[in-house]
């Protein structure tokens, strides 16, 4: 563990409390580790109101995986009645090797998939 002069840790402080920095802030400054400027700093709260998700595709890519998920959900529960009547070993051949599909279940996946992209 590195031990670094109690000045710099004085300097954090200051620095949190007048010019309000960020975490990341203040360790670009001083050229510290953002864990050891953590441990110097975490009872101060940040007096300025938090910034905006920088990351605003991420609420398009949660809908898109919760309709993805949904939409397996559905595809899965429709073809549950024909999957429990088959053999388990039927299954399991299904998943390691290509398949003939039905008509029905071929439009069916690929109106899923058509609806997804």
């Amino acid at each position: 563990m590195m031990t670094y002069p109690a000045y710099l840790k004085e300097r954090a402080r200051q620095l949190r409390i007048k010019n309000q920095l960020t975490l990341d802030e203040l360790a670009d400054r001083l050229a510290l580790p953002k864990t050891t400027v953590w441990h110097w700093i975490k009872d101060l709260p940040l007096a300025r109101p938090r910034r905006e998700n920088p990351h605003p595709g991420t609420l398009a890519m949660q809908a898109k995986y919760r309709r993805l998920r949904n939409d397996a959900y559905l595809l899965g529960q429709s073809e549950y009645g024909s999957l429990s009547m088959q053999p388990v070993s039927a299954i399991l051949s299904r998943c390691t090797s290509p398949r003939a599909t039905s008509a029905a279940e071929t439009a069916s996946r690929s109106a899923i998939r058509t609806r997804l992209s």
